[in-house]
């Protein structure tokens, strides 16, 4: 009779899948590219997730008309790791966003606050945050690809601990005919074409986040 033999099961994932070119295994630091989207759990509560997979979002993109407002606050968060992880070096986000104006005599201003976190034991910390801020030219929209690079200082992540990305943006016309400029911000991962961001016009509604992970040989 045919001896029992051990059976081992895979640990299920963070919901992440690396690959490494050789210049990153050299460097000893990988690329992680993560894409925001929303979901809805059971009783039609929306959640803000991060995957590396291109899944369907709920919503493609947020938008409306506004002459002075918070349009966008929203934390993104990855699932639980499995594993512990160390982030470290740069990241690069592309935030597919436009501000537009509705008269040609308009000067829109937009400010924004980008926040990488980590949450361990029901507790988040903010690991490092970036603003910016941008006033466009009189008559010109402000957008709508905009890409953004932050330092990640040596972070170190345990089993169970949580990546959270927080993505904040203030609109506001600050001359020029009264009447809302419109707005709007994208996080379809799978690119889904919306009012005023379009792949016919060189655009994208896809945001994602690449964030460096030391690689563990």
């Amino acid at each position: 009779m045919a001896e029992n033999l051990p059976i081992n099961f895979a640990v299920p994932g963070e919901n992440v899948i690396a690959t490494y070119n050789y210049q990153e295994l050299a460097e000893g630091t990988g690329i992680l590219s993560l894409y925001p989207f929303y979901a809805t759990m059971s009783g039609g509560t929306i959640i803000y997730r991060l995957s590396s997979n291109t899944y369907f979002s709920e919503s493609n993109s947020t938008g409306g008309t506004t002459g002075g407002a918070l349009v966008f606050n929203k934390t993104f968060e990855l699932n639980p790791f499995n594993t512990p992880r160390t982030v470290k070096g740069t990241a690069i986000f592309t935030l597919p966003f436009i501000y537009g104006v509705s008269h040609s005599d308009q000067v829109l201003h937009i400010s924004g606050a980008l926040a990488i976190k980590k949450e361990s034991a029901g507790v988040t910390t903010t690991i490092v945050e970036r603003t910016i801020e941008k006033t466009g030219a009189t008559g010109v929209s402000i957008g709508p690809m905009n890409t953004w690079e932050i330092s990640i200082p040596e972070a170190h992540f345990k089993i169970d601990d949580k990546l959270k990305i927080q993505f904040q943006l203030y609109c506001d016309r600050i001359s020029g005919t009264t009447g809302a400029p419109y707005y709007e911000i994208g996080h379809s991962p799978k690119a889904v074409d919306s009012t005023y961001i379009k792949a016919a016009d060189g655009n994208s509604t896809q945001m994602r986040f690449d964030i460096p992970f030391a690689i563990q040989l």
